[in-house]
């Protein structure tokens, strides 16, 4: 089976862009990172980087034959992002509002829950006024209300404001289990969803809490 080969063949690691995202190694060693998507009684079908690869269970090491025994396969969930509202104020030279600071509120949807306690993270970017780079404003965690929906609010202050009309403010949001395994992620530009991975890479680095409303490193 082609798939089977490619198994055999690729080494990867790759940030996880789907749930229970872990480390699948076969009977040789051979390693490749993703999410189980499917499974049944003679293999596994495991996602990478969009890409399906299933695999016979008889050449997955022990450990992951138990992980597949073991776990089910979770419900893929639906992410939708709606911008309430924004307010800015183009009459002062950095383009803010009166207080100094462009505000900007979305609600976050998620369908298929399954009942699941999950929680939403928005990291969000502004363009830096001393070198005009793109960067990690704050970074916001809220739990899901029942009704599968939650809403989050930022006040970017003037130094994340360019004294032209392009002044943009964007998010990256995704949505996390209990076990902060990523269920889905979004963001205004595709390209944006790398704020995503730098936020946790930074949370990991530096040992961060979970608290929510945490503002996270402006651009160097």
């Amino acid at each position: 089976m082609i798939r089977c080969v490619l198994f055999l063949l690729l080494l990867l690691v790759s940030p996880a862009f789907a749930q229970n995202s872990r480390t699948w190694k076969d009977v040789d060693g051979r390693e490749i990172f993703g999410a189980m998507v499917e499974k049944s009684d003679k293999s596994v079908t495991v996602r990478v980087d969009s890409k399906d690869f299933q695999i016979p269970l008889e050449r997955l090491s022990q450990e992951c034959r138990d992980y597949v025994k073991n776990n089910v396969v979770a419900t893929p969930v639906i992410l939708r992002v709606d911008t309430l509202s924004q307010k800015a104020d183009t009459n002062d030279v950095y383009h803010t509002s009166g207080d100094g600071a462009d505000e900007k509120t979305i609600r976050v949807h998620v369908s298929r829950l399954d009942k699941r306690l999950l929680n939403v993270e928005v990291v969000w970017v502004g363009n830096h006024r001393s070198n005009k780079r793109y960067g990690i404003f704050r970074v916001d965690r809220k739990p899901i209300r029942n009704d599968g929906s939650v809403d989050f609010t930022a006040v970017f202050g003037k130094e994340y404001n360019v004294d032209n009309d392009d002044d943009y403010k964007a998010y990256a949001v995704r949505v996390l289990d209990e076990k902060g395994n990523e269920l889905a992620r979004t963001a205004t530009m595709k390209s944006y969803e790398r704020f995503l991975d730098e936020a946790a890479e930074r949370k990991k680095a530096e040992g961060d809490s979970d608290n929510s409303d945490e503002p996270g490193r402006r651009p160097e």
